[in-house]
């Protein structure tokens, strides 16, 4: 084990040791090849410090950018360092410099002059020290030790290559929970390639969040810093199970990230699902947000009533889009041709049903209450529905969190102020499931909804649960769509829980039906813990999958690739079609879907065809 003494440069940790042997021995058990590197291994002078270890090492964030390794002695095949490296899986990756000069001054000096730049540099004690860059992933350090006057000219270390050898990974999937991950892998010592079927980046970001909610966007700024950060690649127009395998992937990364989400709707499982004007909401979100699956969705907007199955946010938006006024949409980034539909939309009033009472219902606050502010939409809520049961009173009062509470207060200040004058309105009904869609004929149009009537039960286990009462309705209506939760798709063989609709996995950890680990693969997102949270969520839950991947690697449970080299994987991924994007490519979209906007106050108009974003993306070298 180490002991720790104190070091000599800031921001360094020192150790001291019996032999290089153990210092490199311990390092790997210790820290495995997670944000740490070797900076320095060199012998001391027991004569000088009065320590009877003959062998000392620092250790340096990786923050510090290029500094990989600082050798004081030069270094060669024959050194004990180099013995002691190969014996436990590394290779000596830097070199002493042939040439010294006496003066240190005179040898910053024309390192500077010759363009590197100094990212650190010092005095401590009596020894001078600089720390500069190479140039890309390579950088040197120059220090002057003088404990005896004259003891050593000052020694340039070059480093030519990292050490430990840089691990590769692979996101495939540039949502939120993509990019976050990405950044932690970033941040863990980690090259990393990002994949996306779509040439555009971002996920649910463009094509699920509201376009009326340009401020929950923002986000993307963040996901863009993180692009600009050395060792980041992203390859979009990659499709998994289609242009690349699971097998592809395992084959040229160290560690594989599966960040796919949840693409299908829930099904309510009723008759009259699949009825002409009855859909999945994720369907409808893809079509308003100029998703390039869904330009050609078309739906029955010719009714004056539209439902929507579901109490949670995503049921809001889809309210709240179909009674926006125009001037609303005018200047969002909404698809042209779902602006244009709704423009010319017939529908006037939409239903919420919630299967649940009001003190269940999973809206935020935000969305909530937005409800309230539209132009010319006004809130309906019965004042009688409101009236909670004994069992979801004493949960609200003693274990629902805040935004529950809330959620109670505005429903109730809804009902209390009844709606606004307008030619629009969203009318809240709670306790009401679906029995069936009704419409004419065995297989014809939606005419409308059977809902039963519910009452809330506890369980008996803490949890309360809706219970039909029998007690039947019909809402007329033209329009049906579901938001009830979504599920993944089994992909590519991947280890599939069918009942939950998510890759199999332990804390992110991809397994087998014995809950074995597939050792190098890993999940983030909804598609590894189902569809919760808002967007921010997926950071923390980002920070615990990478947590999972460095206590693999501390642990020596690590997957090794046959391909490694950045290049040939980078061609290899090129060429698996002929539309792959890189992140300039994505560049030179989002310029022109800007520039198209700002003459009409608009954030962007989007491109929506594939081969509209590929022929713009082409105007850029990949």
């Amino acid at each position: 084990m180490f002991r720790e003494v104190t070091p000599s440069v800031p921001q360094q940790i020192c150790f001291v040791v019996p032999s290089v042997d153990e210092a490199v021995r311990t390092w790997h058990a210790e820290y495995g090849v997670g944000p740490w590197t070797l900076l320095n291994l060199a012998p001391e002078d027991p004569e000088v410090d009065g320590r009877d270890e003959p062998y000392a090492f620092r250790a340096a964030v990786a923050t510090w950018g290029p500094i990989e390794l600082e050798l004081i002695e030069p270094l060669d095949d024959r050194s004990d360092y180099a013995r002691s490296l190969a014996a436990h899986g590394g290779r000596p990756h830097f070199h002493h410099l042939k040439t010294t000069n006496e003066d240190y001054g005179a040898a910053l000096e024309g390192l500077v002059a010759a363009g590197h730049q100094v990212l650190q540099s010092g005095r401590v004690g009596e020894t001078a020290f600089a720390y500069l860059s190479l140039g890309d992933r390579t950088g040197c350090t120059i220090e002057q030790a003088s404990r005896r006057p004259g003891d050593r000219p000052a020694y340039l270390t070059e480093g030519v290559e990292t050490y430990p050898p840089t691990r590769r990974a692979v996101v495939v999937g540039a949502g939120p929970s993509g990019f976050y991950t990405v950044e932690q892998l970033l941040s863990a010592g980690f090259a990393v390639d990002l994949i996306d079927a779509l040439p555009t980046p971002f996920g649910l970001v463009r094509s699920g969040v509201a376009p009326d909610h340009p401020k929950i966007k923002a986000v993307t700024r963040v996901f863009e810093k993180t692009a600009g950060r050395e060792g980041f690649r992203f390859f979009g127009g990659l499709e998994l199970g289609v242009d690349l395998s699971r097998q592809d992937l395992l084959e040229r990364y160290d560690v594989v990230v599966y960040a796919i989400g949840t693409a299908d709707d829930n099904k309510l499982g009723i008759p009259g699902e699949d009825r002409p004007g009855s859909y999945g909401a994720t369907r409808f979100v893809a079509w308003y947000n100029g998703h390039p699956g869904a330009v050609d969705e078309e739906f029955v907007l010719h009714a004056r009533r539209a439902v929507v199955v579901g109490n949670g946010n995503v049921a809001i938006d889809v309210a709240r889009m179909l009674v926006l006024h125009p001037d609303e949409l005018a200047v969002t980034d909404t698809a042209d041709h779902a602006i244009a539909a709704l423009t010319e939309s017939a529908v006037e009033e939409v239903v919420l049903l919630g299967r649940r009472g009001p003190a269940q219902a999973a809206f935020t606050n935000p969305e909530l209450r937005e409800l309230g502010e539209l132009q010319r939409a006004g809130v309906v809520v019965d004042a009688s529905e409101l009236d909670l049961d004994e069992a979801s009173a004493r949960w609200l009062e003693e274990a629902a969190d805040a935004t529950a509470r809330r959620n109670v207060e505005l429903l109730r200040g809804y009902a209390a102020d009844g709606p606004r004058t307008g030619s629009h309105r969203v009318v809240l009904r709670f306790l009401r499931s679906p029995v069936e869609i009704v419409g004419e004929g065995a297989d014809g149009p939606v005419t409308g909804v059977r809902v039963v009537r519910n009452e809330i039960q506890d369980a008996g286990d803490g949890r309360l649960r809706a219970v039909a009462t029998g007690e039947e309705e019909l809402i007329e209506c033209g329009l049906v769509l579901r938001s009830i939760g979504y599920r993944g798709r089994p992909v590519d063989e991947l280890p599939f829980d069918a009942r939950r609709g998510l890759i199999r996995n332990v804390g992110g950890r991809v397994v087998d039906e014995a809950d074995r680990h597939h050792v190098g693969e890993y999940v983030v997102g909804w598609i590894k813990r189902g569809p919760s949270g808002v967007i921010g969520t997926n950071k923390k839950d980002a920070a615990d999958t990478v947590a999972r991947i460095a206590e693999d690697l501390a642990a020596g449970r690590v997957h090794t690739p046959a391909i490694t080299d950045a290049e040939e994987i980078g061609a290899w991924l090129v060429g698996r079609n002929d539309d792959v994007v890189g992140w300039e490519g994505w560049q030179a979209i989002d310029e022109h879907e800007r520039s198209l906007g700002a003459p009409h106050g608009r954030p962007r108009v989007k491109l929506v065809r594939l081969h509209e974003l590929y022929d713009r993306a082409r105007g850029v070298a990949r």
